[in-house]
């Protein structure tokens, strides 16, 4: 310890000092000329001693370990507005000082003020004096101006605080430079509700501890019986987030001048499990995005507060995030990019929910509800429900995925739309053991809203004038039907076979449950157009009974339809078959004549034209036939939920493409410049025969377009067929199916081989022309053109296979020998019997022979007797008979 004594005015750190040297908090300290603390500089000393005509300004920070002295005539102490100045010790003045105060002068000593009467004077303007020990100015008379703090007064306008006050008003950055015992800074703590925390400081001797509490804007409080170094909360909950904590310590011995030391505020925040935060990533998944570093579970209750500075969550695809209660708060948002959310309370929306691209599981225990307006633009992929209880929906809700009651009950609130577009069509899943309660519409895109098409309705109680709103039932021009049922045993007035349609336009005639409906969309081009039905959606067993009564024109077909609001699958396990054909057929509107179109077939896994399917959509209408007997047939076509499918449903209305694997050929029928075709299918699968299998093989239904012809193989028994199960052919068998064509008018045709699949690549697929006695290899030339008349022609066309290639394919023709011209030189091949022979003659039109040869069996002989080309008659004398032929040879 050293006493310095200031030389000469000037700033603290550059005026001259004696005896020389730098300061520090141990030196005693004379001031005897006008010394400045410049703003930004803090000063330590121990004692200070103001000599007469000595001044002192402060504009930084001075602390005084020990005590300050003004004695004599005229010192001066004057804080400006930024100062702060602290004294450990005693304040002790006499005589004539001036002390000026716009800032901190805080003392806790005394403070003594002794001398002549009038003699000094202190001048406060908005300062804040705080003296923790007695205050003695009985001898000094006035203290101009006035201080605002909230203090005691003492003598006359001589406003001051005392400790108490002092520990209610100081703010933390004049704690930071007052502090006068080793407090350690506490720190802030972040827990979770019901964690427990923590504050504490090393210990100090000789003080007492008092834990305060400072809640909102609320003044610091003593925390009752928080008196040592460790203040412990034991359970935290939300309402203690945001307070703040310090400790005080106070003198308990003489021992130091320092008689009150307060830490700096520590701030508690609790976090609410399951609270997003966003810290890191949009991931749901990941533990830093979330309040407590915890993932919510099924039981957690989470919050998604509007955190604009932060991510919002998004679940992607393959996550599923798991909560209780779901509260999005206003101005935040919550994304499916096809994730799950799965809710087991209650959801409550003020923000933005998009789930447009996922999948919401409400699995609740209790009553839940979906609020109106609960998801962005009312929509949302996939809903499922999970629930053991009720989930209500209280507001427009549109589902463009799926809809799966696994459990519980779903009250549609009669405002549940399943919405159909140019990609997909949403669907009630099946597969569910949940109900659904209330009004369901369903709708139906159509890409082509022309001509007929074929509904069937997914719900019990809707009428023919449903479907007003998108079509006329009646034609307002020409009064023509647009709207009807099917009818197998319909006949006319008179008691004659009729075709099975019947008008249907009444709008109160129920829609039933399991039939097909034909509807005309009208002769114009129009736009696409969304159909939509409302009403209680079918579930569970279903069931109709169909008839065959060999009548004329119907033949035994009945239009059914696909009574739930999903796809179906035909080839699933549930279905009631009872006396029905295994094939399904639908319709294609015409493209040019409302009243026209065609058919497919599917069966056993084979389409006729490769794109129908057994799976068939919502709102589908279709075919079956009930199979032949000897007299009237009744049958049962019945079906349960387990035919039920999530396959995704094309937009045509009717047809998905899948890989066939069975080995098949595929040909079309087609009026030459024309686009429309009809195909005929004849695959090989296992222990296939030659007559018709109702499992196997799928019928003709004729196309009502006049320009599209109609194509079919033919069974022994003569039934038309457009799938045809055949047996496979062995490498050496050659086998001819004939085929039939109707058309309905004449014209230049094409017979083509379209698909050839599953077959070895030497197999060889020929088309007989009988009436032109051409045979044309369609795997290698698979296009023939020939002229028809309009009429059946069912013995016109063969398809003949074979795994070699045939030298001649008129031998389909069973004639003894074939001629061909191979290089110049004229070939006959026979095609006798085993163990046959006979003479063959060669000769020009005069009758002269040209060459004679002795042949048999399979024998192949060249006639070296035509030179020139020309017509040439053929003959062969055999036992049995002559056979002869006119041939062209070009050479």
């Amino acid at each position: 310890m050293q006493a310095q004594t200031s030389q000469n005015d000037g700033n603290w750190n550059d005026i001259s000092w004696s005896p020389a040297g730098v300061l520090s908090s141990s030196d005693n300290v004379t001031i005897n000329t006008t010394v400045t603390i410049p703003s930004g500089t803090s000063v330590e000393i121990n004692d200070l001693h103001i000599a007469q005509n000595g001044k002192l300004i402060v504009n930084g920070n001075l602390k005084v370990n020990g005590d300050v002295s003004m004695d004599n005539n005229s010192p001066e102490l004057i804080l400006d507005s930024n100062a702060i100045v602290t004294v450990l010790g005693n304040f002790s003045a006499s005589n004539k000082i001036n002390i000026d105060i716009s800032s901190y002068l805080i003392i806790q000593g005394d403070f003594i003020k002794k001398g002549s009467n009038n003699q000094g004077e202190i001048s406060v303007d908005n300062g804040k004096i705080y003296i923790f020990g007695t205050v003695d100015v009985d001898q000094f008379s006035s203290c101009g101006g006035s201080y605002s703090g909230t203090t005691a007064t003492e003598g006359d306008d001589c406003d001051y605080g005392n400790i108490d006050d002092f520990v209610n008003n100081v703010p933390p950055e004049v704690l930071e430079l007052i502090s006068c015992f080793p407090i350690k800074e506490l720190e802030d703590q972040t827990v979770c509700t019901n964690d427990a925390v923590t504050f504490s400081i090393d210990p100090v001797t000789n003080v007492s501890y008092q834990w305060q509490v400072k809640i909102g804007a609320n003044s610091w409080g003593n925390i009752t019986g928080e008196t040592s170094e460790t203040y412990i909360l034991t359970n935290a909950n939300l309402s203690l987030s945001g307070n703040k904590y310090r400790v005080i310590l106070k003198q308990t011995s003489t021992a130091t001048k320092c008689k009150i030391g307060i830490s700096l505020a520590a701030t508690l925040t609790v976090e609410k499990l399951g609270e997003w935060t966003g810290n890191t990533s949009s991931d749901w998944n990941t533990a830093s995005n979330w309040a407590c570093n915890t993932v919510p579970i099924a039981t957690t209750d989470v919050l998604i507060p509007n955190v604009l500075t932060n991510y919002y969550p998004n679940i992607l695809t393959g996550i599923t995030g798991l909560c209780n209660n779901l509260t999005i708060q206003a101005g935040s948002s919550l994304v499916l990019t096809q994730g799950t959310i799965q809710i087991n309370g209650l959801l409550s929306n003020s923000g933005s929910f998009d789930a447009q691209a996922g999948t919401v599981n409400f699995a609740g225990t209790n009553l839940q509800t979906i609020a109106a307006s609960s998801f962005l633009n009312d929509k949302i992929e996939n809903l499922s429900i999970n629930s053991s209880a009720v989930v209500t929906n209280a507001g427009s809700l549109n589902i463009s995925g799926t809809l799966l009651a696994n459990s519980g009950t779903f009250n549609t609130g009669d405002a549940l739309t399943l919405i159909s577009n140019l990609t997909q069509t949403a669907f009630i899943d099946g597969s569910g053991s949940g109900t659904i309660t209330g009004n369901v519409t369903m709708q139906r895109y159509l890409d082509v809203a022309f001509g007929y098409k074929y509904f069937s309705s997914p719900f019990s109680n809707t009428s023919v004038g449903d479907f007003n709103p998108y079509m006329d039932l009646v034609d307002p021009v020409t009064s023509f039907p647009n709207f009807y049922t099917y009818d197998e045993n319909r006949e006319d007035t008179d008691g004659n076979d009729a075709t099975g349609w019947k008008a249907y336009t009444t709008s109160t005639n129920s829609l039933a449950i399991l039939k097909g409906y034909a509807l005309n969309f009208g002769d114009t081009s129009a736009p696409p157009k969304t159909v939509e039905i409302t009403g209680t959606v079918n579930n569970g067993n279903q069931q109709i009974t169909l008839y065959n009564h060999g009548r004329f024109y119907t033949q035994g077909f009945n239009l059914v339809g696909n009574p739930y609001p999903s796809p179906i699958d035909w080839d699933a396990t549930g279905w009631t078959k009872t006396d029905i054909d295994n094939a399904i057929y639908f319709f294609t509107a015409g493209s040019t004549n409302q009243y026209t179109g065609t058919y497919t077939s599917y069966v056993d896994g084979i389409s006729t034209d490769g794109s129908s399917s057994h799976i068939i959509p919502s709102m589908q209408g279709f075919f079956v036939h009930v199979s032949d007997g000897t007299s009237m047939v009744t049958a049962t076509l019945g079906l349960t939920n387990p035919v039920r499918t999530d396959n995704s449903i094309p937009q045509e209305f009717l047809k998905v493409r899948e890989p066939e694997k069975a080995a098949l050929i595929r040909i079309t029928a087609a009026f030459e410049n024309e686009v429309n075709t009809d195909p005929a299918v004849l695959y090989f699968p296992h222990f296939a025969e030659l007559s018709f299998e109702k499992d196997k093989d799928a019928l003709k239904l004729m196309n009502t377009d006049i320009r599209v012809p109609n194509l079919y193989s033919l069974t022994p028994e003569n039934k038309k067929l457009s799938i045809n199960a055949l047996p496979k052919p062995g490498s050496s068998d050659l086998k001819k199916i004939p085929l039939g064509l109707k058309t309905e008018q004449d014209g230049w045709m094409l017979i083509g081989l379209k698909d050839l699949e599953n077959l070895p690549t030497n197999f060889n697929v020929y088309l007989i022309d009988s009436e032109k006695r051409i045979g044309q290899n369609l795997s290698i030339k698979p296009l023939y053109r020939f002229y028809a008349k309009s009429g059946e022609h069912e013995s016109r066309f063969h398809l003949m296979f074979s795994e070699t290639e045939l030298s001649d394919p008129t031998i389909a023709f069973d004639e003894p020998f074939s001629v061909r011209t191979v290089d110049g030189k004229v070939i006959v091949s026979l095609n006798l019997e085993s163990g046959q022979s006979g003479v063959l003659l060669a000769s020009n039109v005069t009758g002269q022979i040209l060459d004679r040869k002795n042949v048999s069996e399979k024998e192949i002989v060249e006639i070296e007797g035509i030179k020139n080309s020309g017509v040439y008659f053929f003959s062969i004398n055999l036992k049995d008979g002559m056979f002869s032929k006119k041939v062209l040879i070009q050479k």
